[in-house]
């Protein structure tokens, strides 16, 4: 069966790519030897020499993201890749890195999980068995016995640690037992392996009583490359660094970069790091920027990455066509005279030919030989709409992926979101971010911090409590609306009362649907600073343009976010169903009446399946009107209607 034809928006993890090998093939190559070279290093017990790190720029358009699905492919289970974008909101550190490399641990990639790849090979190597079969290992030791099996793990720890001294056995320990972990063991393994915060139930599953301590990140990260060296070296990829660049052109978050990277070279070591930018970003306000002991690790062998020449743009047509029903040659769907200007054309980026061979199969003609416009057009509304559709569908899946750790969304990743809100709304005020989970929000009357309160622990939260009271002028505090405060939690319920109803807090719980609209308008606006977002004729729009079309078409300052961020509305008003929630028909009714009972939350997730987008207050609506709907608390809902 033919596949379809490729998205014109590049994903990272794409299960499958349509690839011209020979384009940027000396970017693949590059990296593909300092792969080889790690791990004969590794092997033989050399690690005197710092990580090899590759610098692939070049114009937009050009396919570096491409590139990363590219080297997943052709590279498959003899490496471990992390695909990682800067913040436009803070600043990188070794925490968040060691999130986002165990997050994708977790990722499949061509039908294996990677976290499965390093625990099996690394068993294999311990054991002295073949590494080239992870998944064979793996079945081996789920046959045995619980206790046999954590002694075979405990002997090659016992082997690593004497090969290799400076890992952390004990961070050790719990990756390996992953593959083997049942559903919520495995979950609450992971978060805790990420260096995120767990919940009273999964610090029992892992026998732990708190999070990794910041002291002891760099030596997780350290550990994972070195166990990883010998057979699946660990690849990090940064993409899209030109959101590195402060728009008040301090270069804090630059310079803060550049010390990750130093740390990385310094201290973990044993793994390939891969740059990718656009050039004129990389050449006038990164590498600049960087002082010289940071730019003797951060710039390491530089790759350039260019526009595809005129056979490549023929090949690159080909290659596409032949996935394509019916099975007609090339020059089909274009006349011979269409192809022969297309491939002829200079400076069409691989997305410019496809958007070319969609036209075409759509029925209309090629842009190129179209006549030019004699005025410049602006993009259509709908090429923006279509790019902001499709970052909020990914956005509202990976809070649905994080809901099921019993976290919400990275909170960096949140608080990017508030920036990118401030680009749309200007007159919210300038945000600076103060950590992970605090921004300084400076707008008229006055100042005002906007804290998130995230933690899953419960004395975490009552800190947390504790420290925003004490904080100067005003506090909007919130909180994942769909990570209400547990039943059980009765002493922090009874110290959220009193710290909501202070008069310096506004207290506002996150609904869903705004916490997804947030990481799309970050996503979206980061990917118009990398020329990643385009009109039909495949060229980037600009950062501008979509900003102006948010600012129309969103409605932003509608948004409940908004609202409580300006002070126009109090939480309880958001309760109350308006006309417009009223207007909506979901089908929670439907879903209630099924399930006999459910928490409001529930109600709201089942419905989104069907309409996504669903708010807390339309199910509310429908919810209250029902007469055989009766409410238990604040935040359950039960059916009561007999027939």
């Amino acid at each position: 069966m033919s596949r379809p034809l490729a998205p014109t928006h590049a994903e990272p993890w794409a299960p499958e790519i349509i690839d011209l090998e020979s384009l940027n093939a000396r970017a693949t190559d590059l990296v593909a030897q300092a792969i080889v070279d790690l791990r004969e290093r590794a092997r033989a017990g050399d690690r005197g020499e710092p990580p090899r790190a590759v610098v692939a720029v070049g114009p937009a358009g050009v396919g570096k993201t491409h590139l990363f699905g590219r080297l997943r492919r052709k590279i498959g289970a003899k490496a471990v890749f992390v695909h990682v974008r800067p913040l436009i909101g803070g600043e990188m550190t070794p925490r968040f890195l060691l999130g986002q490399i165990v997050q994708q641990l977790g990722y499949d990639s061509y039908g294996q999980s990677q976290v499965d790849v390093i625990a099996g090979t690394t068993l294999a190597i311990a054991r002295g068995e073949n590494p080239k079969y992870p998944s064979a290992m793996l079945q081996q030791l789920r046959e045995l016995s619980a206790d046999e099996r954590q002694k075979c793990i405990e002997e090659s720890i016992e082997k690593l640690a004497t090969k290799s001294p400076d890992i952390d056995v004990t961070y050790l320990e719990r990756l390996l037992r992953v593959p083997f972990a049942e559903r919520l063991p495995r979950t609450a393994l992971l978060v805790w392996l990420s260096g995120r915060e767990l919940d009273e139930a999964q610090a029992r599953r892992v026998g732990v009583h708190d999070a990794l301590p910041d002291g002891a990140v760099l030596s997780a990260l350290r550990t994972i490359a070195v166990v990883a060296s010998t057979t699946a070296p660990l690849v990090v990829v940064f993409d899209q660094l030109e959101n590195l660049v402060d728009p008040d052109g301090n270069g804090a978050r630059v310079v803060a970069y550049g010390n990750l990277i130093a740390e990385l070279v310094d201290v973990v070591r044993d793994l390939v790091i891969v740059q990718m930018g656009l050039s004129t970003e990389w050449d006038a306000n990164i590498e600049r920027r960087l002082g010289a002991s940071q730019r003797s690790r951060v710039v390491g062998q530089r790759v350039p990455l260019v526009l595809p020449t005129a056979q490549e743009r023929r090949q690159l047509l080909e290659l596409w066509v032949k996935e394509l029903p019916p099975d007609a040659p090339f020059p089909w769907p274009f006349t011979a005279s269409q192809a022969e200007a297309i491939c002829n054309t200079v400076g069409l980026t691989p997305r410019m030919l496809l958007l070319e061979l969609r036209n075409v199969l759509e029925g209309s003609g090629p842009t190129i030989s179209a006549p030019p416009a004699t005025t410049p057009e602006e993009p259509p509304d709908d090429s923006i709409l279509a790019a902001w559709n499709q970052r909020l569908t990914v956005a509202r899946t990976h809070i649905d992926e994080m809901a099921a750790t019993g976290h919400g969304p990275e909170p960096a990743f949140l608080l990017d979101g508030f920036v990118a809100l401030t680009s749309v709304l200007p007159d919210l005020g300038p945000m600076k971010t103060v950590r992970t989970d605090l921004l300084h929000l400076q707008r008229p009357p006055g100042p005002a911090f906007v804290a998130l309160l995230h933690q899953t622990n419960n004395s975490s939260v009552r800190s947390s409590f504790r420290a925003l009271a004490n904080l100067p002028g005003g506090v909007v505090a919130l909180r994942e609306r769909w990570r209400e405060w547990p039943p059980t939690w009765k002493t922090t319920r009874e110290q959220w009362e009193s710290f909501r109803r202070s008069p310096s807090v506004r207290w506002h719980w996150l609904d869903r649907e705004d916490a997804a609209r947030l990481l799309a308008l970050s996503t979206l606006l980061k990917d118009a600073r990398s020329a990643d977002v385009c009109g039909p004729d495949g060229k980037p729009v600009a950062l501008q343009a979509i900003e102006s079309w948010a600012q129309a078409k969103l409605d932003a300052r509608n948004w409940e976010i908004t609202q409580a961020l300006l002070g126009t509305v109090r939480e309880e008003q958001l309760e109350l169903p308006t006309a417009a929630s009223q207007a909506v028909s979901t089908n929670a009714t439907a879903i209630l009446r099924k399930l006999r009972v459910a928490s409001l939350e529930r109600l709201i997730r089942e419905t989104a399946k069907s309409s996504p987008g669903v708010t807390r207050a339309a199910v509310l609506a429908e919810l209250r009107a029902t007469s055989g709907v009766r409410f238990i608390g604040d935040s359950i809902a039960s059916w009561t209607e007999h027939s």
